[in-house]
């Protein structure tokens, strides 16, 4: 939250980006898993590119979603 305040714009925009990819994106998964927050979690039998997250809740609880929703 405080690099939506910084002076440059290009900081401000890259923010924004990632926290409404965070609320309202999918986040496509790989076979070594999904990449969240600069981290890889590995999802087990869920590495599945068909497969996405998205975020749920404010505390950053994720749901995983198959190609039929």
């Amino acid at each position: 939250m405080p690099l939506l305040k910084d002076k440059n714009p290009d900081v401000k925009w890259a923010a924004g980006r990632a926290l409404h990819r965070l609320e309202f994106g999918r986040i496509g998964i790989s076979s070594e898993g999904v990449q969240y927050l600069e981290r890889m979690y590995d999802l087990g039998e869920y590495n599945n590119p068909n497969f996405h997250v998205s975020r749920l809740t404010a505390d950053g609880d994720v749901g995983i979603f198959d190609e039929n929703l």
